[in-house]
């Protein structure tokens, strides 16, 4: 029985799309990272909540499950994957979860009103906190126009990765 094939071998195109769509998968959390490192570490933007409690387990999941299907399509015998089953149900949670996260980048305003996220916001009147565009000065409009950037991008790599 030892030199005996596995019962099911996946044929070389679903095995290697499969590899493909992990490797884009592990490419665009990388890229997310990267974009949401960027975000917490300028100052002035309080981000850092953001990234570290609802980016950063997302992606530390995310980017295990798929290193986990290449390494199982990889040493398995017939380059065959996680049970099937396993996976529908694992990437079905992690889709809820990437929504998930997508509506609370969206809400955190990043991507929309970037201008929530900087401390010491010049556009505010003071006592009233009004927003009043004439008070704001050229390096908070030229902050808000990077967060925007970066949080629209964010969003963008966060739907490739869902």
């Amino acid at each position: 029985m030892e030199g005996q094939p596995p019962k099911y071998v996946s044929p070389p195109g679903t095995w290697k799309t499969k590899l493909g769509l992990r490797a884009a998968s592990i490419l665009f959390i990388i890229v997310l990272a990267g974009i949401g490192g960027s975000l917490a570490t300028t100052p002035r933007v309080d981000t850092v909540m953001i990234i570290a409690v609802v980016l950063a387990p997302a992606i530390i999941v995310t980017f295990a499950w798929d290193v986990a299907e290449i390494v199982c399509i990889l040493k398995r015998g017939g380059n065959r994957g996680i049970h099937p089953g396993a996976v529908v149900a694992i990437d079905l949670f992690a889709w809820l979860g990437w929504g998930c996260l997508l509506l609370f980048l969206w809400a955190s305003g990043m991507a929309t009103r970037p201008r929530y996220v900087i401390e010491d916001y010049s556009g505010y009147d003071g006592a009233n906190y009004r927003y009043d565009e004439s008070k704001v000065t050229p390096e908070d409009a030229a902050l808000e126009k990077q967060i925007r950037g970066k949080g629209r991008a964010m969003i963008a790599f966060a739907i490739f990765a869902a």
